[in-house]
C-alpha cells in the first residue's frame, strides 16, 4: 500500500470557478490524502464539502456542525492543521486501485464546496491508476536476518522485508554449480543485484518445496 499526499491551496477564487490540480499517476493500492487546510475560509465558512472520488464510490458529504462540544470532540485537525474545530476544510483520504482488467483506468476526483455566503467553489484532478507490476507491490528489499542450514548444498536462507508493503520473505541462496555463476550482489544492506533465487514456500526440512525466481537486476 502506498500513500500519496496532495496539498491543496486555494488563496482566493470568484463563485462557480473550478480549480484543476495536475494530474497524478498511482499504481495499485495507493492512499491519496488531500490536505485542504490552505484553503480559503477566511471571508465566509464553508458549510458542505461533497467529493467524488470518480472511482464509483458513493459520494461523501461532509457538512459543518452547527455546535461543537469540546469534551467530546477530537481537536487533533485543530492542532495541526491550524483550523477550528467545526471546519471541514482539513484532510480526506480515499484508497485508489485499479479492480478492472485493463492495465490502467482514468478517473477523476471533484471536490465542491458550498459556502456560508453562497458562494461555490470546485476542485478537480485527473488520477491515472496502473496496474501494480511485481516491483511496484515489493520494491527494494532489506535483510532482515540470515542462517546458514545443515544441508549438503549448504544453502544461506535470508529473510527479507519489503520496504513497501514490510511482508517479509524467506528466500535461499543456492550453492548449485548451475548456478555458480550468477551471484547476488549485497550492496548498504540492501539486495540490489541479481541472481537465481530458490523462494521456500515452507519450512517442511529437508523435503520442501521450491521454486525458482529469477530476479533482474533493481530486484
Amino acid at each position: 500500500m502506498r500513500d500519496l499526499t496532495v496539498n491543496v491551496s486555494v488563496s482566493s477564487f470568484d463563485t462557480g470557478d473550478t480549480v484543476s490540480l495536475s494530474a497524478v499517476v498511482v499504481r495499485n493500492n495507493t492512499n491519496i490524502t488531500y490536505v485542504l487546510s490552505d484553503v480559503v475560509e477566511t471571508s465566509s465558512e464553508a458549510l458542505y464539502l461533497d467529493i467524488n472520488w470518480g472511482d464509483g464510490t458513493p459520494v461523501e458529504r461532509y457538512t459543518r456542525p452547527v455546535v461543537v462540544d469540546y469534551r467530546t470532540s477530537n481537536i487533533i485537525d485543530e492542532i495541526v492543521y491550524n483550523k477550528p474545530l467545526s471546519s471541514i476544510l482539513t484532510s480526506k483520504k480515499h484508497t485508489y486501485y485499479n479492480n478492472t482488467n485493463s492495465f490502467n483506468i482514468s478517473v477523476m476526483m471533484q471536490m465542491l464546496i458550498t459556502y456560508k455566503d453562497n458562494s461555490i467553489l470546485k476542485i478537480i484532478q485527473p488520477i491515472q491508476i496502473f496496474q501494480a507490476s511485481y516491483y511496484d507491490d515489493i520494491g527494494d528489499l532489506d535483510i532482515l536476518s540470515a542462517q546458514i542450514m545443515p544441508l549438503s548444498t549448504n544453502n544461506t536462507f535470508i529473510n527479507l522485508e519489503s520496504k513497501l508493503s514490510k511482508h517479509t520473505y524467506v528466500v535461499a541462496l543456492d550453492t548449485y554449480s548451475d548456478y555458480i555463476n550468477s551471484p547476488v550482489i549485497i550492496d548498504d544492506n540492501t539486495v540490489e543485484g541479481c541472481g537465481i533465487i530458490d523462494v521456500y514456500k515452507d519450512y517442511e526440512l529437508p523435503y520442501y518445496d521450491t521454486y525458482n525466481v529469477l530476479f533482474l537486476a533493481g530486484f
